[in-house]
């Protein structure tokens, strides 16, 4: 039996997530006050202003959560060309209309709420 969605998205950022724990002690906390934070920068801020905030940014940890979500939008959307998708240039050259933005903003939404919850619980186990 497939996975719910939910549950590959629980999934995803789990593995991700762990990934990152690798790091020292002072990056897992710079890690996980950048994912609480995202859920609702998504909310306040929209999709588009996030994630460009996310890839501006110098540190690492910061970076790497732009990465979760492009990596995931970009099974979501179905882009197999994995050399040449920028998230960035998607949202703002290849998006039609409201509804689609809409519908991946939800879906970055949900995965950041999964993201966060990994790392608190990752943080704390490590």
């Amino acid at each position: 039996m497939p996975l719910s969605t939910e549950h590959e998205r629980a999934k995803f950022a789990y593995d991700k997530t762990s990934e990152f724990y690798k790091l020292e002690k002072e990056d897992k906390d710079k890690f996980e006050s950048w994912a609480e934070k995202l859920p609702s920068m998504i909310v306040s801020c929209g999709l588009l202003q996030t994630v460009v905030f996310y890839k501006s940014k110098k540190e690492e940890e910061i970076t790497q959560l732009y990465t979760l979500i492009e990596d995931w939008l970009k099974l979501k959307i179905g882009n197999n060309n994995t050399h040449n998708f920028n998230l960035i240039q998607y949202l703002t050259h290849r998006i039609d209309n409201v509804e689609e933005y809409l519908n991946l903003t939800d879906e970055a939404l949900r995965l950041s709420i999964w993201i966060k919850r990994m790392a608190k619980i990752l943080k704390e186990n490590k």
